[in-house]
């Protein structure tokens, strides 16, 4: 992740780190890991979408651009004439109008999804000019505008960072999405690392020095949980509970 990174604050062009996996070994905790280490260090603007929501990219974008809660047109361009300078400058205040359409929930002219795209890739291109961005899309294979997205924001041309999870079995359920999602995959710009169960050493550390259990229970939880480390931590969750 950290090489990917790297490599797009150095003018490489944007990129894609596409973790996928089956449900619990970690690539949401890895993706989000990351997003807060950058955020902290101030190297580039994050973002999550969370696709299984209803509009997640809509509100992801009016998260990060301080329109959360503004619902008109006129609501949503006061609130990004106050935000948007101070982290991409003057320059993206030509973009206003626009983006100040395509986050408007409801304006009368209701843009459609294609035309909030052309918006909103436009709008954060300018913002990962001058500062980069980072975007978590966490469970892309949920929710088709959570692919375009990513999509866009590669096709950008600027320092972008796409960190994209799939679970292995979801996309068995959905032939669709699935093919969608091969195209990505297959696409230069995006490297797809998949995510495994721990080995028997780290998840029997995990289990016994995190956890802090007894040697029986510990050995009970490693034989159920068979390295997933999400599993794991929920089953002596409920234990506790």
């Amino acid at each position: 992740l950290w090489s990917v990174f790297r490599a797009v604050h150095r003018g490489e062009g944007p990129r894609c780190v596409f973790l996928t996996g089956a449900s619990g070994v970690g690539k949401t905790f890895l993706a989000l890991w990351m997003m807060r280490r950058v955020a902290e260090l101030g190297l580039a603007i994050p973002i999550f979408v969370h696709s299984h929501e209803s509009g997640a990219v809509l509100h992801a974008a009016r998260r990060v651009l301080g329109a959360l809660g503004a619902r008109t047109r006129e609501e949503v361009r006061h609130r990004l004439a106050r935000t948007v300078p101070l982290w991409v400058g003057d320059e993206a205040m030509s973009e206003i109008d626009a983006l100040s359409r395509a986050l408007a929930e409801d304006d009368e002219s209701s843009p459609t999804w294609r035309e909030r795209r052309v918006s909103l890739r436009r709008g954060l291109a300018v913002a990962a000019r001058r500062r980069g961005v980072l975007a978590v899309v966490d469970d892309i294979d949920a929710n088709p505008d959570a692919i375009d997205f990513a999509e866009d924001m590669l096709d950008t041309g600027t320092p972008i960072l796409v960190v994209a999870t799939a679970q292995t079995e979801a996309r068995a359920r959905q032939p669709e999405i699935a093919a969608r999602l091969e195209r990505f995959a297959a696409r230069a710009d995006v490297e797809e690392i998949e995510v495994t169960p721990l080995p028997p050493d780290a998840h029997r550390r995990l289990v016994r020095e995190l956890l802090l259990l007894s040697d029986s229970l510990a050995e009970e939880v490693e034989r159920t949980t068979d390295g997933n480390p999400l599993f794991a931590v929920e089953l002596v969750g409920d234990w506790i509970a």
